[in-house]
């Protein structure tokens, strides 16, 4: 069980930082975007680009932060706990709420 949550841990540390980078480009195209004054159009479609860019790392933010809230609800459910608090709590707090949820949780499973 634990390996299973490491593995899921790594895969999303691994989309956060494609996200993170994706972020990071985008800021980068919308600043040389602004600093090319001479030629409007270039200028106009690197910020096009850069805010794509944007859009698409948000998505991926926004799916993967999904995905976690859906896992908290159903490990908080597993172990016996209110999982629709903890949905709620995660939700609200972010990645605060997740670190709180895997300082409190249960270290065994409940029985069914």
């Amino acid at each position: 069980m634990f390996n299973l949550l490491v593995i899921r841990m790594e895969r999303t540390k691994k989309i956060s930082l494609i996200a993170l980078i994706c972020i990071i480009l985008s800021m980068s195209i919308a600043t040389v975007a602004t600093a090319a004054e001479d030629n409007a159009d270039e200028a106009f479609e690197m910020a096009i680009f850069g805010g794509t860019i944007c859009l698409i790392g948000s998505i991926v933010w926004l799916i993967i932060f999904i995905l976690i809230a859906i896992w908290v609800y159903k490990d908080a459910e597993k172990r016996g706990k209110s999982g629709v608090l903890w949905l709620i709590i995660v939700i609200l707090l972010g990645l605060i709420g997740l670190i709180i949820w895997l300082i409190v949780r249960p270290k065994t499973v409940a029985p069914k």
